[in-house]
């Protein structure tokens, strides 16, 4: 009906409070958040309890998330320290999503939205080669033209100061609401 894409899921929390406690859901919600704040969602499916929850995220994803490029400029121990800001962990072989590793000038990430995880090369303090690679072989599966990295909801969540935001909030001027008939 609508094409290619324009489609997406914003799930309510799982848990109670900002943090959420399943991985997938705080995923789900903070794609959708970033795809809604760039004006990439047409039909958005979610619940009347996700629309009424108010989060930081929002105003996080401005200045948490990061567009890295091949020659981009950057060195490795502050981009490391920003991911373990945005609640990344640390590992030594990154096997699942949130997860960063750093061996010498290789650090790798994989975060939501992600189809694979992503190797940045670096020579210096400049990315000199950037591409996904397969979790279980740990081999190159392909070149990348860009890695998004988008932070870890629960930890964009606690920020003191940040002014919280319910999803109507971020919907344009001209959203139509379709609630269906005599169901919860």
């Amino acid at each position: 009906f609508i094409g290619d894409g324009g489609v997406a899921l914003y799930p309510a929390r799982e848990g109670f409070g900002e943090v959420e406690p399943h991985t997938e859901i705080a995923g789900e919600r903070v794609e959708t958040l970033e795809r809604l704040m760039r004006s990439d969602v047409h039909i958005l499916l979610t619940t009347s309890r996700a629309v009424m929850e108010r989060s930081h995220v929002p105003r996080a994803l401005v200045g948490a998330r990061l567009e890295l490029r091949k020659g981009d400029v950057r060195r490795p121990e502050d981009l490391a320290a920003h991911l373990e800001r945005i609640g990344f962990s640390r590992v030594q072989m990154v096997d699942d999503v949130a997860q960063f590793s750093v061996r010498g000038g290789i650090v790798d990430v994989y975060g939501f939205g992600m189809t694979d995880p992503v190797r940045m090369e670096f020579w210096g303090d400049g990315i000199g080669d950037l591409r996904h690679f397969d979790l279980l072989s740990q081999r190159s599966v392909r070149e990348a033209e860009m890695a998004l990295i988008l932070p870890v909801e629960a930890v964009a969540s606690s920020e003191e100061g940040v002014e919280r935001r319910s999803l109507v909030e971020l919907w344009p001027p001209h959203t139509l609401l379709v609630l269906p008939g005599e169901r919860h």
